[in-house]
């Protein structure tokens, strides 16, 4: 089966996908076979990786209850964090407490399921610089906050990073953070060697199936040019549906596409794609 190293399970239900039929879907196809992208047999490793992912304080506790739609699968994880919102900027101290809180919480109710702190970072498209100059510093003040709590808890961090790779790169280089994975790559091939050479993880959403003729190709020599064993793939849904489902609500259920997508630009056969995700995911994430 395909791992998913990111994406948003309560946003999904939100968006009126039923989860109880989503796990069941999910668990059955990676069970099964996978002739939809062109495979005969079963895709190996036969359990996938799937990682919610944390956007406000107090959302943990609410998303570790859908473990129990997942009763005894070994599967599903979870990742804790603050996107980087207005109102959550301005009250940044009392969230961070909630979020420490929560985190607290979840690893004693739920030992080994909170692998990593994320997703946080830069927005410059909801934070423009017509918000001022105090409001951006506090934005990565909310952002420095996190990642000092990703190494105090040893976990891995996950980055939004949005038309903003200057700031964004100025955080994490001052950081230093060990494990870092960042997430919905939007950037070009020089981006990617700076976080590259900082020894992060670059992560691909179905985004990079969008686009014909040239951008297609410079999509295929990002991929390239990436080294396998800093590669990661998401789905970020309920966002993002990779093509030939672009425009609709996206699942797991699609990160198939881009799969295939990604296989073809590396000239690798899926199965070994499939496996070198997971084993990325694994190494990053030590589930």
């Amino acid at each position: 089966m395909f791992s998913d190293t990111h994406c948003h399970l309560m946003t999904m239900q939100e968006r009126e996908i039923n989860l109880q039929s989503f796990f069941e879907e999910f668990e059955k196809i990676s069970a099964g076979t996978a002739n939809e992208y062109g495979l005969d047999g079963k895709i190996m490793p036969d359990t996938p990786f799937l990682l919610d992912i944390g956007t406000d304080c107090d959302d943990l506790t609410k998303r570790l209850e859908l473990k129990k739609l997942a009763e005894n699968k070994n599967y599903l994880y979870f990742s804790a964090g603050i996107w980087p919102g207005e109102e959550a900027i301005n009250d940044r101290f009392n969230q961070m407490e909630e979020l420490k809180k929560q985190i607290a919480a979840g690893q004693k109710k739920y030992p080994g399921l909170v692998l990593a702190i994320g997703e946080c970072g830069i927005d410059k498209n909801h934070n423009p610089a017509e918000k001022g100059a105090a409001f951006l510093a506090a934005e990565e003040e909310l952002f420095e906050m996190q990642a000092e709590l990703a190494k105090k808890l040893n976990l891995p961090l996950i980055i939004h990073s949005r038309d903003d790779f200057e700031r964004t790169y100025g955080v994490l280089k001052n950081s230093r953070n060990a494990d870092v994975i960042i997430h919905c790559f939007s950037y070009g091939i020089e981006q990617a060697r700076a976080f590259l050479d900082l020894g992060y993880y670059i992560s691909f959403s179905g985004t990079i199936t969008f686009g014909k003729g040239e951008r297609l190709e410079t999509s295929c020599q990002l991929l390239r040019y990436v080294p396998k064993d800093r590669l990661l793939l998401e789905t970020d849904a309920p966002f993002l549906a990779p093509v030939p489902c672009r425009g609709q609500t996206n699942t797991p259920l699609l990160i198939g596409h881009t799969y295939r997508f990604v296989a073809d630009a590396l000239q690798m056969p899926l199965d070994q794609l499939a496996l070198l995700v997971w084993g990325n995911a694994k190494q990053v994430f030590r589930f």
